[in-house]
């Protein structure tokens, strides 16, 4: 069962865990409990290097295909821990295709869907967005094709099936079924039990990071058995997410508009002197943009950064005004891994643009500025900010535009690029020295370009002479 993904920079994407034997009930054995002792009692003993034999065995175990087939919906209700944070999630789906995935954190929610047509996400602040990264919509439509089983056909076009060997979770012998698909380039480790056949562990891998999951608290549900409980670390933050499951319920009706975005979405800023576009000067220091933000009548300096997936303030200004900071997780910023927290911002302006209140995450962000200048920087506008405008930006004077979405029209000399988002940022093809090409993440904030290390030294780059600079 696949309850979607949510978060910002410092997100992840949701199944269940620990291992415990199936809580199958007492007194009359259930049919799905009846099945899997046939198939048990068909398997004891049975050794087989064919991973398809391991798959077919590990769903009649579970209710067999027909059953699992017959799943047409699945509404489901949980308590959610997120680190520090605990919480709820709700989660619907039509399969193979439809569904809706709603996170409620307290000091942060989310909500993610797929009408079939296109995925979509409201974020914290009722901003509105579809998912357009290339490489999210081949995970979207390899998820489609698992739902329908394509995998368990070995001339598959999409999907390669082995079988890589014998391993203990927690204690218990797993065949590792490996599941790889050309599409998305991922690769999927699935740890079935040897002896009762149900999926204990899976390891997803793919280019852009990857989970560890933990499954238990197996329950008949109709026939079938589902997995209660996931633990979840997301790679490379390590971030650990648990989802207890309070109802699941499968084949109830499903009202079709659940799965379509919000037909409308909240405005939270004006242009001040009522026209559709604003210029705002900025301060380009250090190869960074810097904007004055007011808050409560305090002017301060923030940096524009595309690449922080929602807006940050620092924790100690934060404090200073006042403002309630709770929750605790770990997200991903400046190439490490640090602790996030959240927080309520009250109404701000930036010289002709004011912003009602919104949900801004909380990190120590200023000494990475006092380190290594003099600048007092103590807040992040990023990408939930830069979304609801078309941004205009004019290095040469220093001037940032910001027009209405809906009142934009270009009609100037420059170049149109295909730069499809990859979850906040843009992603543009460019070539290096004729020879290497590729996808490039566009990102604001970055001082300077980078190869991605594994591909520079793979090609040799990282030994050519370079300039050492200091940041």
């Amino acid at each position: 069962m696949n309850t979607g993904q949510w978060g910002p920079t410092f997100g992840g994407r949701h199944k269940m865990r620990h291992r415990t034997r199936p809580a199958i009930g007492t007194g009359r054995l259930p049919a799905v409990a009846a099945a899997t002792l046939l198939v048990l009692a068909a398997w004891a003993g049975a050794e087989t290097s064919d991973p398809y034999e391991i798959l077919d065995a590990h769903y009649r175990a579970l209710g067999g295909l027909e059953l699992l087939k017959g799943e047409r919906t699945i509404h489901l209700e949980a308590d959610l821990q997120v680190a520090g944070l605990t919480g709820t999630l709700r989660h619907w789906e039509r399969r193979p295709d439809r569904s809706r995935t709603e996170v409620d954190l307290g000091v942060f929610a989310q909500t993610t869907g797929d009408d079939a047509e296109k995925a979509w996400a409201l974020d914290a602040n009722g901003k509105l967005s579809f998912e357009r990264d290339p490489n999210a919509l081949a995970r979207r439509e390899v998820a489609v094709r698992l739902a329908q089983f394509d995998h368990l056909d070995p001339d598959s076009e999409i999907f390669t099936v082995t079988l890589q060997g014998l391993e203990r979770v927690e204690g218990v012998d797993c065949h590792v079924v490996r599941i790889e698909s050309s599409p998305d380039g991922t690769v999927r480790d699935w740890y079935i039990g040897a002896d009762d056949l149900l999926l204990w562990k899976s390891v997803e891998t793919r280019t852009d990071g990857g989970q560890i999951i933990l499954f238990s608290d197996y329950r008949d549900v109709d026939g079938v058995l589902h997995a209660f409980r996931q633990d979840m670390e997301i790679l490379p933050v390590g971030q650990q997410q648990t989802v207890s499951v309070t109802m699941l319920e499968t084949n109830v009706e499903i009202d079709p508009s659940l799965f379509e975005p919000p037909a409308s979405e909240t405005r939270d800023y004006e242009f001040t002197d009522g026209g559709d576009f604003v210029e705002i000067p900025f301060r380009f220091i250090e190869r960074h943009l810097f904007l004055p933000v007011v808050i409560d009548c305090r002017e301060s300096l923030w940096v524009l950064d595309t690449g922080a997936s929602m807006s940050v303030i620092d924790r100690s200004f934060a404090e200073s005004l006042g403002l309630n900071v709770s929750g605790t997780i770990k997200g991903e910023g400046a190439g490490n891994v640090v602790e996030v927290a959240f927080t309520t911002l009250p109404a701000f302006g930036i010289d002709g643009v004011e912003f009602s209140e919104q949900q801004v995450a909380v990190i120590d962000i200023a000494p990475l500025f006092t380190r290594t200048s003099d600048l007092e920087v103590v807040g992040i506008l990023g990408y939930d900010f830069l979304s609801r405008f078309v941004t205009r930006v004019d290095y040469a004077n220093e001037t940032l535009t910001l027009y209405e979405p809906s009142a934009f029209r270009y009609d100037g000399p420059g170049a149109v690029l295909d730069a499809p988002l990859s979850g906040n940022l843009f992603g543009v093809e460019a070539t290096v020295d004729g020879v290497h090409s590729g996808r490039w993440m566009l990102d604001l904030g970055a001082g300077g370009m980078t190869f991605h290390a594994p591909y520079a030294r793979e090609h040799g780059l990282a030994e050519r002479e370079g300039i050492y600079a200091v940041g």
